[in-house]
This record gives structure tokens, C-alpha cells and sequence, in this order.
């Protein structure tokens, strides 16, 4: 049996739901303007008080151009990393992989891909449709 894709997306992506995101952007914004403002106050302590008001806000514009996926292809297992549009691919390898558990989790399917002693764990909506999509990329490596 053949998948209709070439791709499985995985359900343990970690990605910021929409509305966290804009509303980290807008706080992000909002302490940065206050660093600013801060900063050219003529108090004396500008830089000094300035300073936690940009660390913050950088860290909520991070958050809104922060995105993570996992999913498995024809080349292996793939964790992509978006920060700000710049795309961080890593793959392993069916070749690598020695083999993959299966465990039962709430109506859905853990799976975890072996790569020696360390390896990669996912979430997956069906056994089903887990197990034909392995069958048909990388039948030579072993199931339990």
C-alpha cells in the first residue's frame, strides 16, 4: 500500500498557536518602545534602566518568528527549525534509523525512531496510517 504523500507530518510539532504569537509581537513592540523611551529620558540612568525593557522584548519577537515540525519523508526523519523565514533542516536517515517502537497513547500513536542509543519521538494521529507510510519508505527497518 502506497501513501498518498510524500510526507507524514508529525502531531509533536512545536509551534506557538497564532494568538500567542500576535499577541507576543505586539508586547514585544510595546517594550522596545519603552526601552527607547527610556533610554533618551533625561533621567541618567538611561541604558541601565533601558536595557531589561529590550532583552524582553527581542525575546517576544523571537517567539513570533519562532516555528518548529517534525515529520517523516522518502530521506528519513526531519526536524525543520523556522526562526525569521531561515529554515534549519536536520535529517536522519532511514539508513540510520535501527529501528522504531510503537506505543498506544490516548486514542493515538507515540512513536519512537532508534539512532543507536539516542533517537527521535513522535506523535502520530494513526498506527494505520503510520505503519503503511513506513512500509512504503523504509521497509528494511524493523517495526515493533
Amino acid at each position: 500500500m502506497t501513501h498518498p504523500s510524500d510526507i507524514l507530518p508529525a502531531e509533536s510539532s512545536a509551534s506557538f498557536p497564532k494568538q500567542m504569537k500576535y499577541l507576543s509581537v505586539l508586547l514585544g513592540v510595546f517594550l522596545m518602545a519603552e526601552g527607547v523611551r527610556g533610554f533618551v529620558s533625561p533621567s541618567g540612568k538611561g541604558a541601565y534602566l533601558a536595557f531589561p525593557y529590550f532583552l524582553v522584548g527581542a525575546v517576544c519577537m523571537y517567539i513570533f518568528g519562532y516555528d518548529r515540525r517534525l515529520f517523516l519523508d522518502r530521506e528519513g526523519v526531519v526536524r525543520e527549525t523556522v526562526i525569521w523565514g531561515r529554515v534549519l533542516r536536520d535529517v536522519t536517515p532511514w539508513s540510520s534509523i535501527v529501528g522504531i517502537s510503537m506505543t498506544p497513547a490516548k486514542g493515538k500513536v507515540l512513536a519512537f525512531f532508534r539512532k543507536g542509543t539516542t533517537g527521535w519521538r513522535m506523535r502520530f494521529s494513526s498506527e494505520e496510517e503510520l505503519r503503511s507510510f513506513l512500509e512504503d519508505v523504509a521497509p528494511d527497518v524493523p517495526m515493533e
